[in-house]
């Protein structure tokens, strides 16, 4: 199980694959023993060989009779496991194998069914988990975003770009910047009525080519584009096909799905709008135009999105315990979601035993094992085992090309990342570079992965003290953000938020707050006043006009940040704590001094009940307490206090 044929480490899952692989490199082996050229034989060596291995001279005859006078092993092979994979459904050690992507999303994915197809291929992203489609070259996400009820529902197909894939589908996201990515009402709906997001029946290999996948989603805007003359068709030839280069599976009820072909959204009844027309009042089937697909999916807020969550690790357990799949593959999948979403506990003894087991199968350099130990050490990592997690990452790096290799990129990165954690920062930033400009030079600077690298190597430099490279870096950043996905994208506005925070660490408090309020702003509108998301921004504009001196509004805003998370997560969470112990910081810069003692020794004394009296942010708060009281002349309280800190083991 080799990666890209069929290992974990590609997100291959299908054991008919693996067992295909298993004959093909027993007959090549064979066929170079007998140095017969290029794995060529005669069609009657290949009716022998299959009389050999059981069959009768009849049958072989029979599957062999519209072939050539010669077949290679891939044209054997495609012959003998294409007929298995081309019956719609079959079974497989009592789980169901089926080569049709709706029947497999609707009818098997949730219970650990396997999906193989012919034109599909796993890709060598684990984590993106895609099947490539070799004829249109569209990748397909192996999961489901499930907004069903539960059970049942439709599957629809939602083609988008790869930064919206890795937006819409990576686990570590959360729910709410998922539901912002899915929902096209508000401004970004300028093709069709209603909340949610637009997808299509087909999957990839239902359409002719991509060409017409291209024509049904964008015939009137590559119209358009090819009549520009600042763009023409040479644009559109280059830049359509990277907005459906990846597909989503998405399950629905189908009472949330509209065809605005046929079936008006609750918005367009309001509104007297006749199915088949757009915003624009254009139509969707225009007379002698080949016809067109539109269907609406509605999509009801995070809640769905996060119930989704839940529902795909309910679907990879199904997997993972399921004989019939490439367990060691789905185990792997298994561990990594479980990491993103942040469920240690149950991915630990998950991932060491599959390390384990790839350890005494593949032996310790090989490929799928050093996966296995990046994803333990990221686990660890994030228990705060420092010292075990170096020492699976060392290894695993050691075993991979350097320059030649994206898994020695990842594993650089995530040294690198593990460094800073252990506040290793120069050879972490030697790592960084070192990556960045790999990814620079292999795929490109307005790569995700890039971003990422060039994310990583700012936060390095932040913690070194060198402020204004690391506010370049997020500059950059920001401004392939804006050009790619636009202004008010979720990770633009991460990239935004980011250089906020290195332009306050260098001191330029006025540009800072600039880009906060924006953020806060555009937060404000897409999730509303009480959104955590929100009110994070609202907090970090208020700690900046703090720190600039606008002292008042800075304190307006602390109180109003306060006063929603009171109303929201109660008076005794930690987010509200922390919120009640800024306020209070506030109002000691501005001299207030009497009501921020107040507020901090409330906060303190929550923190101490609900936390712990050792938890770092319990100890924050003696330290601002400390600070106040020297500032209010009570120099032996605020001594008797800082002893609490010295005297912790």
């Amino acid at each position: 199980m080799e990666a890209g044929n069929g290992g974990y480490a590609t997100g291959q899952t299908d054991w008919w694959k693996d067992f295909r692989y298993g004959v093909e490199k027993i007959l090549r082996s064979s066929l170079a023993e007998s140095k017969v050229s290029k794995g060529v034989l005669q069609r009657e060596s290949w009716i022998r060989f299959l009389q050999i291995i059981g069959g009768t001279e009849e049958q072989a005859r029979a599957l062999l009779k519209d072939q050539g006078s010669h077949l290679s092993v891939e044209n054997f092979l495609d012959l003998i496991f294409g007929d298995a994979a081309s019956s719609k459904v079959s079974k497989g050690n009592g789980h169901t194998l089926t080569n049709n992507l709706r029947d497999y999303f609707e009818n098997h994915y949730r219970e650990g069914g396997q999906f193989g197809h012919a034109d599909y291929i796993g890709t060598d992203n684990a984590e993106m988990w895609t099947w490539l489609h070799k004829p249109t070259g569209i990748q397909v996400w192996q999961d489901a975003i499930d907004l069903t009820s539960g059970h049942g529902g439709e599957v629809y197909f939602h083609y988008t770009s790869e930064l919206a894939f890795r937006n819409i589908t990576h686990p570590a996201k959360e729910a709410a910047e998922v539901w912002a990515s899915l929902k096209t009402d508000g401004p970004n709906a300028n093709a069709w009525w209603g909340k949610g997001i637009y997808t299509v029946p087909l999957p990839p290999d239902q359409w002719q080519n991509r060409e017409q996948l291209l024509d049904n989603n964008f015939r009137n805007m590559m119209r358009r584009d090819r009549e520009d003359p600042e763009r023409g068709p040479e644009y559109v030839d280059r830049e359509y096909p990277k907005r459906a280069a990846f597909c989503v599976p998405i399950l629905i009820d189908a009472c949330n799905a509209f065809d605005v072909s046929k079936k008006a959204t609750p918005e367009m009844e309001a509104a007297g709008k006749e199915p088949g027309r757009n915003l624009a009042d254009k139509l969707l089937n225009e007379p002698g135009m080949p016809p067109r697909w539109c269907v609406v999916l509605r999509v009801y807020g995070e809640d769905g999105v996060q119930h989704a969550r839940g529902r795909l690790l309910d679907a990879l357990r199904a997997r993972a315990n399921s004989a019939a799949t490439s367990v060691l593959s789905a185990k792997y999948r298994l561990g990594c979601v479980l990491h993103y979403q942040g469920l240690t506990q149950e991915a630990l003894p998950l991932v060491r035993k599959l390390l384990a087991s790839c350890e005494s199968i593949y032996g310790p350099a090989h490929e799928e094992t050093s996966a296995c130990a990046g994803l333990l050490a990221l686990l660890l990592q994030a228990r705060g085992n420092y010292s075990e997690a170096e020492k699976l990452l060392r290894p695993a790096l050691e075993g991979c090309r350097w320059g030649l290799n994206q898994q020695a990129l990842k594993y650089s990165y995530q040294l690198a990342y593990l460094l800073t954690e252990m506040c290793n920062y120069s050879e972490a930033v030697v790592l960084y570079r070192r990556v960045l400009d790999e990814q620079i030079r292999q795929i490109g600077s307005e790569h995700p992965e890039t971003l990422t690298a060039m994310s990583g190597l700012a936060t390095v430099l932040k913690a070194m003290g060198h402020y204004r490279e690391s506010a370049d870096l997020r500059r950059t950043a920001k401004v392939t953000c804006e050009k790619i996905l636009g202004p008010e994208h979720p990770q633009t506005l991460d990239c935004i938020n980011d250089l906020a925070i290195a332009l306050h660490n260098a001191g330029d408090y006025h540009e800072a707050a600039e880009l906060y309020r924006k953020v806060w702003d555009i937060k404000e509108r897409t999730f509303g006043p009480l959104h955590p998301v929100t009110l994070h921004s609202l907090t970090n504009l208020a700690i900046t006009l703090t720190d600039m001196g606008n002292h008042r509004e800075g304190v307006e805003l602390h109180r109003r940040a306060l006063d929603a998370r009171e109303r929201t997560l109660g008076l005794e969470n930690p987010e509200t704590l922390q919120s009640m112990s800024q306020l209070a910081l506030a109002l000691h810069a501005m001299g207030n001094l009497s009501e921020a003692e107040e507020l901090q020794r409330r906060a303190l004394c929550a923190k101490e009940r609900i936390l712990g009296p050792q938890h770092p942010s319990t100890l924050r708060s003696i330290e601002r307490l400390v600070r106040l009281l020297k500032d209010m002349g009570n120099e032996s309280e605020a001594a008797e206090l800082w002893k609490r800190i010295e005297l912790l083991p």
